[in-house]
């Protein structure tokens, strides 16, 4: 039971850390655009085509801040206690509800880890779509006396989208069937 209860509670703690952490961060880059550079070139063609690029400085920032705001909430939420039924912890009895309770505490300690993701996906002959994730890790270990219980947790958000256009081509070559004339 200490071990569910333990469990339970450095997954919720964890959580809560991580996405409180995460709206935080994402809310002081409200403009998308602060992290993408758009520039419009022109080809010898005399047509335009747009290079889009990511400000990775201010990115790997986001991700530093994402992961110290993450650890000073796992750091405050690090001693917590849980009342458990007596009768629950010695027999599993039904009537546990029924009886007096014992404040067992936890000591939480975890690390937190983040990582930039991409998905790049095609939607249609002429647009591509990109999107770059912010995902924290959070691997807590709750301890108590005699019981040590492992918690992996993940929260992920989106950062950035971009939708890139072009002109829909006028020839459309099959992949993979051989040259064709």
């Amino acid at each position: 039971m200490v071990r569910t209860a333990s469990t339970s509670l450095a997954t919720r703690v964890a959580t809560e850390a991580l996405n409180e952490a995460m709206g935080e961060v994402l809310s002081s880059y409200p403009d998308g655009k602060a992290l993408v550079d758009i520039r419009v070139e022109r080809a010898v063609s005399g047509q335009a085509f747009s290079i889009v690029t990511l400000d990775m400085a201010k990115l790997a920032k986001l991700q530093n801040e994402a992961i110290h705001a993450s650890e000073t909430r796992l750091h405050t939420l690090r001693r917590q206690t849980l009342e458990l039924p007596v009768l629950q912890a010695l027999s599993g009895s039904l009537l546990a509800g029924y009886t007096a309770t014992l404040p067992v505490s936890f000591s939480l300690v975890g690390a937190v880890h983040a990582r930039l993701d991409a998905d790049v996906a095609t939607k249609g002959v002429n647009q591509v779509v990109h999107i770059v994730y912010l995902e924290l890790t959070a691997d807590v270990m709750t301890m108590t006396p005699l019981v040590r219980s492992p918690v992996h947790v993940t929260a992920r958000s989106p950062v950035v989208y971009i939708i890139m256009s072009g002109p829909v081509p006028n020839v459309v070559f099959p992949g993979g069937t051989g040259a064709t004339s």
